[in-house]
This record gives structure tokens, sequence and C-alpha cells, in this order.
């Protein structure tokens, strides 16, 4: 198989043929995002313990379940680039839920 030598073109819409401009937009986010950091960051964050405590634990497991996380690789389409990547995920260790969405299954 050749490989083309011609140039490759970006193919990013114009602010018109979009019908927005991005940069704006890109602006608009920044400001919004500067305007709800808080100076407390994470501190603003209550622990899960004392009366707190309830809300940790999974009512969907019988008491004390435990098993070994669930790592798998997985092909997923990255839209910003065009092309298919390699990611890994991991979940369920302490709850046992690792039905997270299948990409290629579309839910």
């Amino acid at each position: 198989m050749a490989m083309s030598t011609e140039p490759q073109t970006s193919a990013v819409p114009s602010p018109e043929e979009l019908g927005f401009d991005p940069a704006e937009l890109r602006s608009r986010y920044a400001k919004e995002r500067t305007r709800r950091l808080r100076e407390d960051a994470n501190a603003q964050y209550q622990q899960m313990k004392g009366v707190f405590a309830q809300y940790d634990d999974d009512p969907y497991v019988e008491p004390g379940f435990t098993r070994d996380a669930v790592e798998e690789e997985l092909d997923v389409p990255d839209h910003r680039r065009g092309v298919r990547r390699s990611v890994r995920r991991g979940a369920g260790a302490r709850t046992g839920n690792h039905q997270l969405p299948h990409p290629r299954k579309g839910g």
C-alpha cells in the first residue's frame, strides 16, 4: 500500500460554519470554571464518617463482600483525534460493581 505524499489538510470547520466561535466558548467556560472554584477546594466535602457513614455502604451487596478488582483493556474511539486508542478501566474491588458502560455496545 503506497503512502500519500499530499499534505493533509485540517478538517476543522470555521466559526461561521459551526455557527459559534470555539475560542469565545472556551473563554466563557474558563471564566465560569474560575467563578465556581472555591478556596476551600477539597475541604468543602464531608468525609463518609459518623452520621454520613451509611452513605459509604452499598445496599446491593451482602455485608463483607469483597473480590479482586476487575481490569480490562479496551480500544475506544477518540473523537478529538479521529483514531482509536487503548485505555484501561478497573472497578469493583470493594463493592463488586464492575458493570461499566461498554463503548462498543453503546451502554
